[in-house]
């Protein structure tokens, strides 16, 4: 069978940013995996990436794991598993300092003992004459942080959209309820993870994640995981993560699947991923509001779109609200085109919509949109992206 130029260099582009060929039959819908394996071959692919890091070639497909987002198996998540571990060893490794060239004498001695002091002292450590014990430094220590440092690696980096989250987050009116609705792939588990890490290491507040599925729950495990580590250098542990503060508990950071049995006894501001994807996510919901119930917790939901018939239908067009006996509120309903501009509607939330436009006007350079206007149809390209 004959295969254009197009699709081979769309292959070779897959290949190297780290996909196995199995995926890249899966995403170029190509008939058997024996051309993608001939492709490899006779193009001398693997050369291509000989010459890479181990840490990036890690990089690389952690982060590719990460941009299929919902769509994450088990076999996936074990293989994050596995390669954050790796990461983290790789990072460890780097910053040893090298070892003596064979045939060269080893360090003074007296620059060794230094160079352990300064070790220590580097660590947060002490040691002194009178023999007490060396002060380690805290698990997932957080007290140095301030506004200012997300101020430079995540605050100045979002897209217009992404801060209007923000705002809409800081503002005492519409910080209670968040709602929205929105395109695949626009950056808001990225977002959200974000904004929650922040949260927990300026305030101290608990953060509690839902999602659609274990998987996804997962990803803002493993995002900000990433963000301590790329940031700031910090590498966090535990499940759930908890943060310290000058050596003594600080935030907790929980990611719960959507089995509500495992999702209660905890209190927090709440983000609930994927909700029109949920299983029973009206019980789920009930859960989630009992363990934000307090007036300081926020609660957060966002998806992409499924169905009418979804339980989370009505709750994203406030159809329960309107019919019950507050359907005479003083303030009116707003309009499908003020809610999704983003607007404060009579049951207290706060709805938006983000479409795969509002991304691009916001700044989001990731999309070729004329592309994915020829692989999907109208109707599901408007359930996808607008």
């Amino acid at each position: 069978m004959f295969y254009s130029t197009e699709v081979k260099e769309a292959a070779k582009r897959l290949f190297l940013r780290r996909c196995k060929a199995k995926e890249i039959q899966a995403q170029l819908n190509l008939p058997n995996i024996r051309i993608v394996y001939y492709w490899i071959r006779q193009g001398g692919w693997e050369e291509m990436l000989s010459d890479e890091e181990p840490l990036t070639a890690v990089g690389r497909r952690i982060t590719l794991l990460l941009d299929k987002a919902t769509s994450l198996t088990k076999s996936d998540l074990d293989e994050l598993d596995r390669l954050t571990t790796v990461r983290e060893r790789l990072l460890k490794q780097s910053v040893k300092p090298a070892a003596a060239p064979i045939g060269e004498p080893p360090a003074d001695d007296g620059l060794r003992r230094e160079g352990q002091r300064n070790e220590r002292r580097d660590r947060g450590e002490r040691s002194d004459k009178g023999g007490k014990k060396r002060e380690k430094k805290t698990k997932n220590e957080v007290g140095e942080l301030t506004e200012v440092d997300f101020l430079d690696k995540f605050i100045s980096k979002m897209y217009g959209y992404q801060k209007e989250l923000f705002a809409a987050k800081q503002n005492p009116l519409t910080c209670r309820i968040r709602n929205i609705l929105k395109s695949r792939q626009v950056g808001l588990t990225y977002y959200f993870a974000g904004e929650a890490f922040m949260d927990a290491v300026l305030t101290g507040d608990n953060q509690i994640f839902l999602s659609a599925s274990r998987a996804q729950s997962e990803i803002f495990r493993s995002y900000i995981i990433a963000f301590a580590q790329e940031w700031f250098g910090l590498e966090l542990t535990g499940n759930p993560i908890v943060l310290s503060k000058d050596g003594k508990p600080w935030a907790e950071l929980r990611f719960l699947s959507t089995n509500s049995s495992t999702a209660q006894g905890h209190h927090g501001h709440v983000y609930v991923d994927e909700y029109f994807w949920i299983r029973d996510f009206e019980k789920l919901n009930t859960v989630a509001s009992a363990m934000a119930t307090h007036k300081k917790w926020r609660k957060t939901y966002f998806s992409t779109p499924s169905a009418v018939s979804h339980q989370a239908y009505p709750f994203w067009t406030g159809e329960k609200f309107r019919n019950s006996k507050r359907k005479n509120a003083k303030d009116p309903w707003p309009s499908e085109i003020q809610a999704a501009a983003g607007m404060l509607c009579p049951d207290g939330q706060w709805r938006k919509v983000i479409t795969i436009l509002d991304a691009i006007t916001g700044g989001c350079d990731l999309f070729d949109l004329e592309q994915l206007q020829l692989e999907y149809d109208e109707d599901k390209f408007q359930q996808l992206f607008m």
